[in-house]
């Protein structure tokens, strides 16, 4: 009978002292400061400028709405008249 009381306080002590450092650990986790640091902000004076009409861009585009166009005759194509990456007017 003894044996049983022995090993259930020391049980106890165990389980006691286990609580005691998760109560401990978990309240100082609890307390800590979780929010994000402040965040940079960089100000600068807006100035005016005037933007040309036209944009050099490299890229690929894809139209909406196509339409397949055919020639009247039948032949081939011997020559173009521009050069991969020039401005090509409309």
């Amino acid at each position: 009978m003894k044996a049983y009381v022995v090993v259930i306080v020391i049980l106890i002590v165990i389980f006691g002292a286990i609580g005691g450092f998760l109560f401990k650990r978990f309240s100082a986790f609890s307390s800590m400061d979780f929010s994000p640091p402040p965040v940079t902000i960089a100000a600068s004076i807006a100035t005016s400028e005037s933007w040309g009409q036209v944009l050099n861009a490299v890229g690929s585009i894809q139209a909406v709405r196509g339409v397949d166009l055919t020639s009247e005759t039948s032949g081939q194509i011997t020559e173009i008249h521009f050069d991969s990456g020039n401005a090509v007017q409309a």
